[in-house]
């Protein structure tokens, strides 16, 4: 061995014309494609590409989410008058679908019993919409520590 190919800890890592690549080859090689391994796109596409997935699909549940407490009223509301005061009824079983809706006239449905039902309904579905981003969240946490040391 010559002392001139002896490293030393003054000695750069890298010469001024030489850059690395991902291959663990020189980019001066000639091989573009090993040079450019990730998209052209910028950050900001990215971040912009997400939120408007997120955003998407946060518009979808609120739009499905006022047909959905119509349907889930509609249900209490027919089971009670069902029991209390069938005359009320716009029809029998046979004649209601599914989700009651139309088999009682919306304004009987307003009574506090009724809306107590349907926010409890509310409340347990939402607690239950969030277990499983608790479960997620916990483990990403867990394995983003384990990965950093934090």
């Amino acid at each position: 061995m010559e002392a001139e190919d002896v490293a030393t800890e003054q000695d750069p890592l890298l010469s001024g014309n030489e850059t690395p690549s991902v291959d663990g080859g020189d980019a001066d090689s000639g091989n573009e494609q090993s040079s450019k391994p990730y998209s052209n796109r910028s950050p900001h596409f990215i971040i912009a590409g997400v939120m408007l997935a997120i955003l998407s699909v946060g518009i979808g549940d609120q739009l499905a989410e006022t047909p959905m407490l119509r349907i889930y009223e509609s249900i209490y509301c027919y089971q009670y008058w069902e029991q209390h005061d069938p005359s009320l009824l716009n029809g029998g079983r046979n004649a209601i679908g599914p989700g009651a809706v139309g088999g009682i006239n919306e304004e009987y449905c307003k009574i506090p019993h009724i809306q107590a039902h349907v926010a409890d309904l509310q409340g347990y579905q939402t607690l239950f919409d969030g277990i499983p981003s608790t479960i997620m969240s916990k483990s990403i946490a867990s394995s983003n520590a384990d990965t950093t040391g934090q």
